[in-house]
């Protein structure tokens, strides 16, 4: 079993809505140098909690995470105010509850908006509350729900993330990374940019995944993102 802390969040390695490579985490843990952007925990999501090995997929971890309170998010983004671009991660219930988050953050210091598990009453309820800020919609890689109705309704990206259980739960590891691939092929035709959102373990990853048709990246989560192989993914995808 391994059990997350707070301070254990998933850090998202990215070639974000910026110029070049970069790094999107929920805090400044690797060096600044190479960050893109910073992405904020999930407003409305649970994100700490536990994983273990799921037997039916070696190398893959299924992970439910527990509570983390909306207030306490806010008091994290506070704490650790930066110059870099601040991507806002929601995650609501129902549409309504994207109004009442946004209630309590600056928007205009938001480079963009992610919807965790995008739904179309989702995005259409984040596109009148945010404007004109880009919205990256979640997708997870085998879901049955069509992306294309979330490009109708108003994403501006699609990221396409880890595998969801019938349980709720997600699969993280390396051994998703085909299961990613999928997902990317299947959702080229629609003409977004397109997130790699989970799968990438070494520079030969996110090579493989960016012939899937992958324009940004994600690294994560936490227990096996370090440094030197965030930077090492950087160079990859810069070469």
């Amino acid at each position: 079993m391994i059990t997350l802390t707070p301070d254990r969040l998933p850090l998202p390695l990215a070639s974000p809505i910026l110029p070049s490579p970069g790094l999107w985490a929920a805090r400044g843990t690797l060096p600044t140098a190479a960050l893109g952007a910073r992405l904020t925990a999930p407003l409305g999501e649970p994100w700490d909690g536990g994983a273990m090995a799921w037997q039916a997929l070696p190398g893959a971890l299924r992970w439910r995470p527990a509570v983390r309170p909306l207030e306490r998010t806010l008091a994290r983004l506070r704490r650790h105010r930066s110059e870099l671009p601040l991507i806002l991660t929601l995650a609501p219930d129902e549409p309504a509850a994207i109004s009442a988050a946004l209630d309590s953050v600056a928007l205009d210091e938001m480079a963009a908006c992610l919807l965790w598990e995008a739904t179309p009453k989702t995005v259409r309820a984040a596109r009148r509350v945010v404007g004109p800020l880009p919205i990256i919609a979640e997708w997870p890689c085998n879901s049955p729900a069509p992306a294309e109705a979330l490009a109708t309704a108003g994403a501006d990206l699609l990221w396409v993330g880890p595998p969801r259980l019938s349980d709720g739960r997600r699969l993280w590891g390396p051994a998703i990374r085909p299961l990613i691939s999928d997902g990317l092929q299947r959702l080229q035709p629609l003409g977004l940019p397109l997130v790699a959102g989970a799968g990438i373990a070494s520079p030969d990853d996110a090579l493989a995944l960016r012939e899937a048709g992958a324009a940004l990246f994600a690294l994560g989560p936490a227990w096996w993102v370090e440094p030197a192989l965030a930077a090492a993914v950087g160079v990859a995808l810069r070469g």
